[in-house]
Order: C-alpha cells, then structure tokens, then sequence
C-alpha cells in the first residue's frame, strides 16, 4: 500500500500540473517506502535528492506559468517553498544521524505540505488559469 494514494480531489484539471503532482507523490511514497524497508542509506539520499530536485522542476514550472500569464508572486509563497527545502535539509540531517523517529516525522510533515499545497496554492491557480483558458486557448503553454 502507498504512502500516499492519488486522490481525485488533487486533481487540478490543468494536464501538466496534475502530472506533475503525481510524480511528486510517486517520489514521497519512494522516499516513505526507502525510509521504512531499505537499508540503504545511498537508496535513502537518492530518494531525497530526487524530491528534492523534482520539487524544484515544478516550483518552476508553476512560476514559469504565472509569470507568462501576468500573475504575480507574493513573498508568501516563497516563504512556503523555502520552508519546504528546509525541512528536506532537516531530514538529511536526521538520516545522517540515525535519526529515524525524527526522519519519519520530517517525512510525514512533507506529505502533508505538499497536500495542502495542492489543495490550496495550486487548485486557486487552476481556478485563476481556467478562467483565463476561456478567452485564451493558448493559456497552459509554458
């Protein structure tokens, strides 16, 4: 059974977010999964740094799309992001130190935050890119 299971309500209905979050859910269920079963501390890091730098790749894409579509970015919502790649340096800090309690707990607030991220910033920015896709066709391009 999967960490996190893929929900409809994620669902965006923008086609390269939703893929996007998908794969980000993939990547936590590898890391909760290497967490939890394997040994491999090197199994462990490459599941961190693939969330990690997949994480980063769809931050940029959702920047890419306001910034193309005139929408501006608060403060805030960098905010929210960098709190999110402490939390992964937290959780290199606590596999280091054998740390699994702490590991486990880091992991858990990375599945949560990224759910809400998708329930709340991205759904509002599909709503936002929907309305806007009915006077532009050309709208979710990159």
């Amino acid at each position: 059974m999967a960490y996190i299971d893929w929900k409809e309500i994620y669902e965006t209905g923008l086609e390269i977010i939703d893929h996007q979050h998908k794969n980000l859910i993939e990547y936590l269920n590898e890391l909760h999964y290497a967490q939890n079963n394997v040994a491999d501390e090197y199994f462990v890091n490459e599941s961190i740094q693939k969330l990690e730098d997949y994480t980063r790749y769809h931050f940029t894409t959702v920047e890419n799309l306001y910034e193309k579509h005139g929408y501006s970015v608060d403060d805030n919502h960098f905010i929210k992001q960098d709190y999110f790649f402490e939390q992964i340096e937290i959780l290199k800090e606590n596999i280091e130190k054998n740390n699994l309690l702490s590991s486990l707990r880091t992991i858990a607030f990375l599945k949560h935050w990224t759910i809400n991220h998708i329930l709340a910033i991205e759904h509002e920015l599909a709503f936002s890119f929907k309305a806007k896709v009915n006077s532009n066709t050309d709208c979710l391009t990159v």
